[in-house]
C-alpha cells in the first residue's frame, strides 16, 4: 500500500513538472478537443499537449483573438454586472468575427 502511494505521488509530481508552463487557456482549449467519456481511455491534457503540441499551437494561434474593435453600430450588451463590468459583443480585428468581451470600468484598471 505504501509503495502504491509513493508511486502515485511520484507520478503526480512528474505531471506537475510537465504542465507547469501551460496556461489555463491552453488547458481549456485542450479539454474541449478531448473526445470520449471512457475514463480508462481518457487522455489528460498534458498527454495530449505532448503528443500534438505543434498542431495544437497552430490551431490555438489561429483562433486566438489579440485585439477587438466595435463596428459603427450600437454595442450589443449581453449582461451588465452590479460591479460595473459589462459583457458585450465585440469583433476580432484580424478575422472580424463576433466575440464576447468584458468591458472593465476605469476604477478597476
Amino acid at each position: 500500500m505504501k509503495k502504491k502511494g509513493e508511486n502515485s505521488e511520484e507520478a503526480i509530481e512528474k505531471i506537475l513538472k510537465e504542465i507547469k508552463g501551460y496556461s489555463e487557456d491552453v488547458f481549456g482549449f485542450v479539454w474541449d478537443k478531448i473526445q470520449g467519456t471512457e475514463y480508462r481511455k481518457l487522455k489528460l491534457p498534458h498527454a495530449v499537449v505532448q503528443q500534438e503540441k505543434s498542431s495544437l499551437e497552430r490551431e490555438f494561434t489561429s483562433r486566438k483573438v489579440r485585439r477587438v474593435h466595435y463596428r459603427k453600430q450600437p454595442v450589443k450588451v449581453l449582461k451588465a454586472y452590479p460591479s460595473g463590468m459589462v459583457k458585450q459583443v465585440a469583433y476580432c480585428c484580424d478575422k472580424d468575427f463576433p466575440v464576447e468581451c468584458y468591458k472593465i470600468p476605469k476604477e478597476f484598471q
